[in-house]
């Protein structure tokens, strides 16, 4: 989609300047979720005031912009426009768009096998009387070497401390989400889940404070207000950030800080040479003023500068919290067991009870629904959880991610069985010899597929939400790897970042809605006639698309998709 928009404002801004006209700074190009098949698949927005030169001639570039984007990798092949309407509507050449699909899709099938997988619990740093059981994730560094300098930088995720239970379980969440991003960005990744037991290791005294310019002897604080309007960083973090006295909470948490972060480099070091160091807080709402008090601490003290004088670089990832209705999280996972348990038996998906392999399927799709349940909502807001039960009706409609037939997080489980079970038959018939021109699904590549097999409309719908899926998570694992200037002032640093993950969750679970009314509408495994054999391929061929994006999306949560209810 970007590069769509980017070909768009080019020749927007191409047309503006051989007519004399001012430029349009911006065509907002809206990629349509409208389930209409006579919309258009993306919309600019022409209502704006700065389009208003470029309305006379409207017939011109709905004449030309399918001419020019012939060799776009997103080509037009028809505009609509009229005039009382606020959009162009761009229809997409259908080949073309289901080529750049796949070719985006096929990285995903490459590469999922070699994703580090994310265990639901991590084991804590521990201080140095433990050293040797400081554990450092290092799995990326077996991904590839070519990627040397990215292997050598070190992400530490801290969590605020005393949160309550369910605000812990939503950080652990949040910090399992980012692990599995940076690890696959060929970070090493450390966790310390409680930095109160780094407290002792800082060297931090009263003469590193009195030695700092933005410390008030006659007051015993420092200024935190003074020192990010000095780097025009004020805006960045929380506008009430002032004074911090030296009783304050927030000298002794930016002291384990120090001692969490040396702690991590040591340990790194012992085996390799770090280039980098990026240290994450992630903290509930109600904690993330002191963690953003310590956060800016760590700076004025020069507590960061780890690397020949080069500071490791900070972010804050914040979430509303939660308000929980719960006596405690082992209660409420508890809950989640039973109920997926008894939906099994209710829905009739048979596993063979009480076997190891209906064990793991229940403890996947538990995990899958309290993943859902904290990370479908926006990162701010403040999540309800109340008390669930297999007959809560709050859950049948799939807004915690419980429900199989709406749109939360076992459906979208629900469905890569589905997918599973659909690919396994059509490998058995073709290995009966009932498809004697096909393949095996896991042979299959796009050069092999007529691409003008997928002629139907509900073939173009799934590629609607499939495109748009594969842009969220592409947008979803585009964390930043850097998040300061290179002339080291900071400038452009990013102090709050918001992970998107709710956008994944969404993603995945409109795929799955369109999947199934794809489903219903279509047949797949058609008769063995020799004219049906070129859209049996190439539709078998978008559904392993399909299963591809959805055990992406899944691993990016860090979740293992189940093969089989």
């Amino acid at each position: 989609m970007m590069d769509l928009r980017i070909a768009v404002q080019s020749y927007v801004d191409g047309l503006c300047a051989e007519l004399g006209l001012c430029p349009v700074p911006q065509a907002r190009l809206i990629q349509n979720s409208s389930p209409k098949r006579s919309c258009g698949d993306f919309n600019i927005f022409i209502r704006q005031p700065s389009f208003d030169c470029l309305r006379p001639h409207m017939p011109r570039l709905v004449k030309e912009l399918p001419v020019v984007s012939e060799c776009w990798s997103l080509p037009i092949e028809r505009v609509g426009y009229s005039e009382n309407s606020a959009y162009l509507e761009l229809f997409l050449s259908r080949e073309p768009a289901f080529q750049r699909l796949f070719q985006a899709i096929d990285s995903f099938r490459s590469n999922i096998d070699a994703l580090p997988r994310t265990p639901n619990s991590e084991p804590s740093l521990n201080p140095e009387g433990a050293s040797d059981s400081i554990s450092i994730n290092s799995s990326s560094n077996s991904n590839s070497s070519a990627n040397d300098n990215q292997a050598r930088r070190l992400l530490v995720i801290v969590h605020a401390p005393d949160q309550p239970a369910f605000d812990h379980r939503r950080s652990e969440m949040l910090a399992s989400y980012m692990r599995t991003q940076y690890e696959a960005c060929g970070f090493n990744v450390n966790e310390v889940k409680d930095v109160h037991l780094f407290g002792g290791e800082s060297s931090l005294s009263k003469w590193n404070y009195e030695r700092s310019e933005y410390f008030d002897a006659a007051k015993q604080a420092f200024d935190l207000r003074r020192y990010l309007e000095d780097r025009s960083l004020e805006t960045e973090l929380d506008a009430n950030l002032g004074a911090v006295y030296l009783d304050s909470s927030a000298v002794g948490l930016a002291k384990a800080l120090a001692g969490a972060v040396s702690a991590c480099v040591r340990a790194m070091t012992m085996t390799t040479t770090i280039e980098d160091v990026l240290l994450c807080h992630i903290a509930p709402q109600n904690k993330a003023y002191v963690q953003q008090q310590a956060g800016v601490l760590l700076e004025i003290l020069d507590c960061l500068k780890q690397l020949k004088d080069k500071p490791a670089r900070q972010v804050f990832v914040i979430h509303g919290g939660t308000d929980a209705r719960q006596s405690s999280v082992q209660d409420y996972l508890r809950q989640i067991d039973d109920y997926v348990s008894s939906s099994l038996r209710h829905r009739r998906l048979r596993v063979d009870e009480g076997s190891p392999v209906c064990s793991m399927v229940i403890r996947a799709l538990a995990d899958t629904k309290m993943t859902f349940e904290l990370l479908a909502a926006r990162q701010m807001a403040r999540l309800k959880i109340s008390p669930l039960s297999s007959k809560d009706e709050s859950a049948e409609s799939g807004g915690g991610g419980a429900s199989f037939d709406g749109k939360g997080g076992i459906f979208v489980q629900y469905t890569c069985a589905r997918l599973a079970v659909l690919l396994s038959n059509f490998d058995r018939a073709v290995a009966d010899g009932r498809y004697p021109t096909c393949r095996p699904w896991r042979e299959l590549r796009v050069e092999d597929i007529d691409l003008g097999a997928l002629s139907l409309d509900f073939d173009w719908l799934l590629w609607r939400v499939m495109f748009k899926c594969q842009t969220a998570l592409e947008r979803g694992s585009a964390l930043p790897l850097s998040v300061f200037s290179g002339d080291g002032r900071g400038e452009d640093r990013v102090f709050k970042l918001d992970l998107c993950a709710h956008s994944v969750c969404e993603a995945l679970a409109a795929a799955c809605v369109q999947f199934s009314t794809y489903y219903s509408k279509v047949r797949v495994l058609v008769e063995a006639q020799p004219h049906l054999m070129e859209s049996l391929k190439a539709r078998i061929f978008l559904l392993v698309a399909l299963r591809s994006l959805l055990h992406r999306g899944l691993q990016m949560l860090g979740l293992q998709p189940v093969q089989r209810m």
